[in-house]
């Protein structure tokens, strides 16, 4: 329904565990799920490609999901990023010279609700860690 929870608690309440058991519960009702730790992306690009990585699992593209995990940053290097998902082109420019960052994050957010709406399935994110990262992110515009 495109709504938006955000859950404050100090450290140690259960936060992380709760999110986890609703994305579990919400996968065994039938709806994808994206869940993002953003203690494990160092940076934009890393946020980026974690997020398209983490729609692809719902329809387990093993090979593409291991390409994007293990191999993303030589990919990155070398070439733009192109593939063809169940008919739905994404073209995520990680292989230019001094990529926009935010745009292809940007891009990654979008593909979420792209992903789901070709697939015909609700898709809940969640992403955890998210309040400390205007400290290790917002350095530009």
């Amino acid at each position: 329904m495109g709504q938006s929870v955000v859950l404050i608690a100090p450290r140690r309440f259960g936060k992380t565990s709760l999110l986890l058991e609703m994305l579990s519960r919400k996968k065994v009702q039938g709806s994808f799920t994206v869940f993002v730790d953003f203690f494990s992306t160092p940076d934009l690009l890393s946020l980026a490609a974690e997020i398209t990585t983490q729609a692809l699992v719902n329809k387990k593209w093993s090979w593409t999901v291991y390409q994007l995990k293990t191999q993303i940053f030589e990919l990155l290097r070398n070439f733009q990023f192109r593939q063809t998902v169940d008919q739905y082109e994404f073209i995520v420019g990680f292989g230019q010279q001094n990529p926009d960052e935010w745009e292809l994050l940007a891009e990654s957010i979008r593909f979420i609700e792209k992903f789901s709406q070709n697939h015909g399935q609700a898709m809940v994110g969640g992403f955890d860690e998210f309040g400390d990262n205007k400290k290790r992110f917002i350095s530009s515009p």
